[in-house]
């Protein structure tokens, strides 16, 4: 199985944000959790897409892949309020 680049492991850790928080709308305007993050705090966001990489396997197990986006969900709410 070939390895995911960055920008894959992005997508799938912007996905896990999104599903997670919903939009968010500022002025009429929405925006994804994911871009706000991106946006807002880069460090945050790279910890976080990097965090995730570390904890699943290669072999991309469906089972794993299960088990460790609920438990991305659940520290994500968490830890949503920590900023606050």
């Amino acid at each position: 199985m070939a390895k995911r680049s960055y920008y894959e492991w992005c997508q799938v850790y912007d996905e896990i944000l999104d599903d997670c928080e919903g939009e968010v709308m500022i002025a009429g305007v929405l925006f994804s959790p994911s871009y706000i993050l991106k946006e807002l705090d880069p460090i945050a966001y790279r910890e976080g897409v990097l965090a995730y990489m570390d904890s699943i396997e290669e072999e991309d197990d469906p089972e794993s892949l299960k088990e460790m986006d609920a438990y991305m969900l659940d520290i994500i709410e968490q830890t949503k309020y920590d900023y606050y």
